[in-house]
């Protein structure tokens, strides 16, 4: 899931609150501003005011949301109001292992990883979790380009990511089976 801010708003410019391992990483900007003039077009400049805008609002203007991650459903990769996710607009088609930002009719945001493409859907799932999730592409709203991890950015093409998400989709039904037995169990023991 992604930090939504209040009433599903992103404060695009406010990350200092999260804890973040490296200080250049909580002073820097959280969404490029348009320019004016067409001189400075090609280079964004920052902006300094927290504005409420939605994430989609924020994508559209500024081409770029950096938000913390909340719960854990992307552990080990990503750790809850540690690590922030840069989410950039949907500029082609969806595909296997990417990791799209999506909102839930109940106006929840969800960022898990896309297992399977379909025509009319994508299937997603999180890397700590075994239950996948139908998400039509009516409800994508961007994808991750890459996280801070630790302080360090890392990007979504990056070879040692990739391979990462490779093993960890890979995993998927052991987490399943593990789960099973420890409900198996768990319910189990609420019995004796």
């Amino acid at each position: 899931m992604i930090g939504q801010g209040e009433k599903g708003k992103a404060d695009v410019t406010d990350i200092t609150d999260t804890a973040v391992a490296s200080p250049s990483l909580a002073e820097s900007v959280v969404a490029a501003k348009p320019t004016e003039d067409a001189e400075s077009a090609e280079r964004s400049e920052p902006s300094t005011c927290a504005e409420d805008l939605s994430i989609e609002e924020a994508l559209s203007r500024y081409g770029f949301v950096l938000r913390p991650v909340e719960g854990d459903s992307m552990m080990p990769m990503l750790d809850q109001a540690r690590d922030i996710v840069r989410i950039v607009p949907l500029s082609a088609p969806i595909g296997k292992y990417d990791l799209p930002l999506y909102r839930r009719p109940s106006g929840q945001y969800v960022l898990h990883r896309v297992i399977a493409v379909r025509k009319d859907h994508c299937v997603t799932c999180g890397d700590n979790r075994w239950r996948s999730e139908k998400v039509p592409y009516a409800w994508l709203v961007g994808i991750a380009e890459g996280f801070y991890k630790n302080g360090n950015y890392i990007s979504c093409t990056d070879e040692a990511y990739l391979s990462y998400v490779r093993r960890r989709v890979g995993k998927r039904f052991s987490r399943a089976v593990k789960a099973v037995f420890r409900r198996l169990f768990l319910h189990g023991k609420k019995n004796r």
